[in-house]
């Protein structure tokens, strides 16, 4: 029998639904069953998703379709599943198992990944429990803080993980709003992105071509760490919701028309794509996208060892300066801190920990970076910030787009919108809530990010900020102040100079 031909390529999408994503999966999936495959590109779902009210137990399983143009998802068989009545992605040996039968079925020239689902502190939200689902009929003008109040404990010994919006699958007198309530029990493990990594690494003989991460969070510096050595191209958002999807149809169709993308084009269609079909979110007809901020990044992961280099020189000359009670050091990593905010669009400095749901605690790298350079006295400190800058815009990422920020002065508050992240939590005990404790994160410990940030929390300024500046020759941080009297004339930095030309 004369052996099938690879394909060109197979684009392989896990699709968490196990979850309030239910229904939005279900769309994400009616739009690449729009397109179906071709002889030249595989489109391959892998699906973890509920049963739901109206639809087969079997979604229920992690399973595998082969999409087929002219094909309905609800009456299309699985090409395989997992048969285990335990069977669960959030335990590396099934993941494996199941992107081995993808491998094995859809051989290609080149792979694509995508993960859709929640995002988290680096992890997925794929789960492992026991899950049920309920319709109900409530009052469309209920916020979701009622809904939560009256469904909460409505099903005894079991969690309310929340809703989606569901169809009507009944006459409906009362202009009541349907919507599928979720419950499960014993959900208490997920998968992270390190443990994504190391899957995806095993399977694949070759680097994925790229990697997509359609959901919350996952463009930090640390979670590229994690990938670096199974994908060149990592697409992401430092966001909390990249909001609408990328745009599955539109992009599926291109693949489907020019099968001969390269790795590096494919990564930018991403960005592309996802600006052309959902970019204008202040005009959604959703409330609370119109003042989201969104944004999508791709990252040529090539570049990271070059950028990682410099960024531990960073963080060993300011371990340093701190341990040598450079206050002014102190003063300054303290005020570049304070212009950030987290891109949970809570201001989490001014939260307890008790208040805090979501302890993400990731502001924009770059911004930190060009707030650190501005006051910056010393020439060292500068080259490295520099560079650091430089290979971030100029060869890390490749392609960037953002929507709803405004981007001030520098030395101002910002959430950021430069695309890409860090996790710096304010203090000691915020830090013990965040990604910084995970053994798993090695970019922590290999960068010294980690060690930089202990030696900052302990630090205990010998004099006051304002002696500090003075003695520097400085009135101030902050831009009310008079620029003369705040930087000191006998600096001959570049960054100084240009200040002065805008000045004259």
């Amino acid at each position: 029998m004369k052996k099938k031909k690879p394909a060109k390529w197979t684009l392989v999408f896990l699709l968490s639904a196990k979850n309030n994503l239910f229904m939005e999966q279900l769309k994400v999936i009616n739009e690449i069953y729009s397109v179906g495959s071709s002889k030249d590109v595989n489109l391959v779902i892998i699906l973890d998703g509920l049963g739901g009210d109206k639809f087969s137990e079997s979604l229920e399983k992690p399973s595998i379709y082969h999409v087929q143009k002219n094909t309905d998802f609800l009456t299309d068989r699985h090409v395989d599943f997992l048969r285990s009545p335990k069977a669960t992605l959030t335990d590396k040996r099934h993941l494996k198992s199941i992107l081995k039968k993808v491998v094995e079925n859809f051989k290609a020239q080149r792979y694509g990944f995508f993960y859709k689902g929640h995002g988290g502190p680096a992890e997925t939200d794929l789960a492992r429990g026991i899950f049920v689902t309920r319709t109900a009929y409530i009052n469309p003008k209920w916020s979701d803080s009622k809904l939560e109040k009256e469904y909460d404990n409505k099903q005894k010994g079991w969690l309310f993980e929340g809703y989606c919006e569901y169809p009507a699958v009944k006459k409906n007198n009362r202009n009541k709003k349907p919507v599928l309530l979720i419950y499960s029990k014993r959900n208490s493990q997920t998968l992270t992105y390190y443990s994504l990594a190391s899957v995806l690494k095993s399977v694949f003989k070759e680097k994925l071509d790229f990697l997509c991460m359609d959901c919350c969070w996952a463009q930090q510096i640390e979670n590229a760490y994690s990938f670096k050595n199974v994908t060149d191209y990592y697409i992401a958002s430092a966001d909390e919701m990249p909001a609408l999807g990328l745009g599955y149809t539109s992009l599926c169709n291109q693949f489907i028309k020019r099968p001969a993308i390269r790795p590096d084009e494919a990564a930018n269609l991403i960005v592309s794509t996802y600006y052309n079909v959902n970019y204008a979110d202040y005009d959604s007809e959703q409330a609370e996208f119109r003042k989201m901020g969104v944004s999508v990044t791709s990252l040529d992961l090539k570049a990271y060892d070059s950028f990682m280099a410099d960024f531990t020189e960073l963080c060993k000359l300011l371990t340093r300066q701190l341990n040598k009670k450079d206050d002014y050091t102190y003063y300054l990593i303290q005020n570049a801190r304070s212009k950030c905010l987290d891109y949970t669009y809570q201001n989490t400095d001014k939260l307890s920990v008790s208040k805090i749901e979501y302890p993400m605690f990731n502001i924009d790298l770059i911004w930190l970076l060009e707030n650190l350079l501005y006051y910056n006295l010393d020439d060292e400190r500068e080259e490295l910030i520099l560079n650091i800058i430089y290979k971030l815009q100029g060869r890390l990422i490749t392609s960037f787009m953002s929507s709803n920020y405004k981007k001030p002065a520098v030395g101002k508050t910002a959430i950021g919108g430069n695309g890409i992240a860090i996790c710096f939590p304010k203090d000691k005990d915020f830090s013990e809530l965040s990604i910084l404790k995970r053994e798993e994160m090695k970019f922590y410990q290999r960068s010294g990010w980690k060690k930089f940030l202990d030696t900052y929390y302990d630090y205990k300024a010998k004099i006051s900020l304002k002696e500090c500046l003075k003695n520097a020759g400085m009135n101030g941080f902050g831009f009310e102040d008079d620029r003369k009297k705040r930087i000191p004339k006998n600096k001959k930095r570049l960054v100084l100079k240009q200040l002065r030309k805008t000045k004259k």
